[in-house]
């Protein structure tokens, strides 16, 4: 019977954090970066070639794991949001299998809890995020492989790190690096020959799912917008001021310190976190930072379940002091959302496009692509961020010869003040030609929609 009590309350705390989950992440707002990836896969849905008929710096997986949701249940927001509900929990469930296997105990059941609160400022339907629930399950069943020295654990975390490649390059890399030197020498199982042919396990599972997409695309088309435009490209055009990455390296340091004499396992995670925290530097801000400090949640309960003991007491008091700006950021967006019942926001400029802009073309910038999905259209160029800095010289030119062919009735500019950071200039060529050749119809906000002299 008591069993039976016991899982009762575990389905109903499931339910519960279920049931928050939607709670925070109901809200229906134009997002440039959940845009990135809607419409990367509306772009798909509409039969465009990736790399191909449309540009992206990101790898493949994002885009088609919501192009394939909506084959199944339709074209719409709130299908890629539930889908993005269902990995936000399917993360929290991974961490809460990580804090499990570390230590069975009650206090556990805060870790899934804190990162569903820290979840609430983020934006979920986003190749990061993604990245994030795949780098989660690949470090579970790393530390398995590192406790148990199976095959199958190994091979998994190679497949799940691979996943994380497929979805965020960089991030995904340093994360398989990292994973790979663990294996390679916190690997207290196995010796000599043994431990080689593991690492060389995960490197094949790594490696071979990638080898994959060589039949899709020519690996000089992939080398060129995977790595070398983001690696000359988008660092400078997201450079931020780096005290929140100071922030995060000091909280992990507090962290760390009270943990300097634990096992591998622990050190594994604080490891990984580590390298996250690293692979933030092109862009140090509070969403990529969070994302990367997560892996530490699961160690949390120890420091919780020991604070009665005098002994390192002041360290672990520090150690979680030093993660409270994690969850009291969105905590405090949230509450603001909330009571201005601000969790999601009419937008006329969309109704007005789709009144009064007739054809299967629209162009939109610098950094809004939402709105493609939003009014049922196509970009009349291959971009969906024109942003100067980010794109190139060449780049802005193609996109202004595609406009002249196209000829979209209506175009869109959005200059936010969030824009200000990535110091976009007016003065280029998509800009100009949009001002030369429509006449502004439409304003909300820092939002104008503009339509063409001769319609």
């Amino acid at each position: 019977m008591n069993a039976k009590k016991i899982n009762i309350w575990k389905i109903l705390f499931w339910f519960a954090l279920a049931v928050l989950a939607v709670f925070f992440h109901s809200d229906h707002f134009l997002n440039g970066d959940e845009g990135v990836t809607l419409n990367g896969a509306w772009n798909l849905y509409n039969h465009r070639h990736l790399y191909f008929d449309f540009f992206s710096f990101l790898p493949p997986l994002s885009f088609y794991l919501i192009y394939w949701i909506w084959l199944i249940l339709g074209v719409s927001f709130w299908s890629a949001k539930a889908f993005s509900i269902i990995l936000l929990l399917a993360g929290a469930f991974g961490l809460f299998k990580i804090s499990e296997h570390l230590r069975s105990h009650p206090i556990n059941y805060f870790v899934p809890f804190l990162f569903i609160l820290i979840s609430s400022w983020w934006w979920i339907i986003n190749h990061n995020f993604y990245y994030l629930v795949f780098s989660i399950w690949s470090c579970y069943f790393l530390l398995l492989f590192l406790e148990n020295n199976t095959r199958r654990h190994c091979l998994a975390a190679a497949l799940l790190a691979s996943a994380s490649i497929a979805t965020l390059q960089q991030k995904g890399l340093l994360f398989a690096l990292a994973s790979f030197l663990i294996i390679l020498f916190f690997n207290k199982r196995q010796f000599g020959r043994r431990r080689f042919l593991a690492a060389a396990l995960y490197v094949l599972g790594v490696a071979a799912p990638l080898v994959l997409l060589l039949f899709f695309w020519p690996l000089s088309v992939l080398w060129q917008n995977l790595v070398i435009f983001p690696l000359f490209h988008y660092i400078e055009a997201n450079r931020l001021p780096y005290y929140l990455l100071f922030l995060a390296s000091i909280s992990w340091l507090l962290f760390a310190w009270p943990f300097r004499s634990y096992d591998y396992r622990r050190w594994a995670l604080l490891i990984l976190s580590g390298v996250l925290i690293i692979s933030c530097y092109p862009l140090p801000d509070y969403y990529h930072l969070s994302m990367a400090l997560v892996l530490l949640l699961p160690m949390l309960p120890d420091l919780l379940d020991k604070l009665n003991n005098p002994a390192g007491r002041c360290r672990r008091v520090l150690a979680i002091s030093g993660l409270t700006w994690l969850w009291l950021w969105p905590v405090s967006h949230f509450l603001a959302f909330f009571f201005n019942f601000s969790f999601t926001k009419d937008y006329p400029f969309l109704d007005y496009i789709r009144r009064e802009c007739p054809g299967q073309y629209l162009q939109v910038g610098p950094f809004l692509p939402n709105v493609y999905l939003e009014t049922g259209k196509l970009s009349a160029t291959s971009f969906d961020i024109l942003i100067t800095g980010h794109q190139t010289a060449e780049q802005f030119a193609q996109a202004a010869a595609q406009l002249e062919i196209n000829q979209p009735v209506c175009a869109v500019t959005a200059y936010p003040a969030s824009l200000s950071r990535f110091r976009h200039q007016l003065d280029n060529p998509v800009d100009n030609f949009i001002r030369a050749n429509y006449q502004p119809v439409f304003t909300e906000g820092s939002i104008t929609v503009w339509k063409y002299r001769n319609q």
